[in-house]
């Protein structure tokens, strides 16, 4: 007689079997400094195990008791598919809401300091063009200088803009450049290419009926 069969667990299976046996200490030890390492180093480890691109961030305890766990693709295409499937498993629960990519932020004046580099939306203006679906932005970044880590800045302000499902997927092509203060009457505000992307995703609409 065969015996039993045991199927192994999918690697999102055993992530979030995980989670819950650690939620607690991931709802309140995120938000502490002497326990948020520890924590985090577990959960990393956990999560790349899926697919090194992931990604992910935490936010504070809302009015109501529950915290966001937001799972990114870190602006990775190819990863997009890993990062649905694994929110799609999420399980219920009533302190937690799972979030697939970085949310846009609703406001127009956001800054950052990352690596010694401090920029904001009000450093940021650009150029574009929409034609035939397809929408090249030139993005004009004051005082850039050519460096990855001025890219990931201003990545993580376009993925606050828009949200990171957006910059990826409507935005098809980047070109980046230097301000140069004397023509900032020929650029458009950095708050301004919400509109381009909305315009962007309503004739795709249109074009589909």
């Amino acid at each position: 007689m065969l015996g039993p069969i045991f199927k192994r667990k999918a690697p999102e299976t055993k992530f979030w079997d995980w989670f819950i046996e650690n939620e607690a200490a991931l709802f309140y030890g995120t938000d502490d400094e002497d326990k948020r390492g520890e924590i985090f180093e577990g959960l990393t480890e956990r999560i790349k195990a899926i697919d090194s691109n992931l990604a992910y961030a935490f936010s504070p305890i809302q009015s109501d008791d529950t915290k966001e766990f937001i799972i990114s693709a870190d602006g990775m295409k190819e990863s997009f598919p890993n990062v649905e499937k694994l929110v799609s498993l999420a399980p219920k629960h009533n302190h937690w809401k799972f979030l697939a990519f970085r949310q846009p932020n609703p406001g127009n004046d956001l800054s950052l300091k990352i690596s010694g580099i401090e920029i904001g939306y009000n450093d940021i203006y650009f150029r574009y063009l929409l034609e035939e679906g397809t929408l090249s932005v030139e993005l004009n970044v004051r005082n850039y200088d050519g460096s990855g880590l001025y890219q990931t800045a201003v990545c993580i302000l376009l993925d606050s803009l828009l949200g990171e499902y957006d910059t990826v997927m409507e935005i098809d092509y980047i070109d980046w450049e230097v301000l140069d203060e004397e023509k900032l009457e020929n650029l458009y505000s950095f708050i301004e290419l919400r509109e381009v992307v909305e315009q962007k995703k309503r004739n795709t609409a249109t074009n589909k009926t």
